[in-house]
């Protein structure tokens, strides 16, 4: 998500759960998409992450 702020959150959804996330996976990543646009985070770390 951090290397894409063209698309839209319905087309990142659509892409989401068309590589095997379900509707609410994707919903739950797409709520951090802002953070991940603003901060760097290292391989593993951030909001998705229990690091």
């Amino acid at each position: 998500m951090s290397n894409d702020e063209n698309s839209t959150d319905t087309e990142l959804l659509t892409y989401f759960t068309s590589h095997g996330l379900s509707h609410e996976q994707a919903s739950n990543v797409l709520r951090h998409r802002e953070d991940y646009l603003l901060n760097i985070y290292l391989i593993g770390h951030g909001p998705l992450h229990d690091n």
